[in-house]
């Protein structure tokens, strides 16, 4: 079995790794959000370019989203490593 300390440490390298996975889907999502604003200029009237601009709108929500789950996980390490070290 696992000590408290090896919990831990465990715990803050999870922690670590949602905190840079979060801005890391964040980034990619201001990417794709912003390319999706540069595409709305260049392919006005065309109907597969407004799907392509709503496609990558859909798929900067989800990454979104995925942040969001991703600081859940963080805030969750951060509470299971102050519950441990009680």
């Amino acid at each position: 079995m696992a000590s408290i300390k090896e919990m831990i440490t465990e715990t803050v390298a999870l922690r670590d790794r949602s905190d840079e996975l979060s801005k890391m889907i964040v980034a990619g999502s201001k990417a794709l959000s912003e390319n999706a604003a540069h595409m709305v200029r260049i392919i006005e009237g065309s109907a597969t370019g407004q799907e392509a601009v709503q496609a990558m709108s859909a798929a900067a929500a989800a990454l979104n989203q995925a942040a969001t789950s991703m600081i859940s996980m963080k805030n969750t390490c951060d509470n299971c490593i102050a519950e441990l070290k009680r």
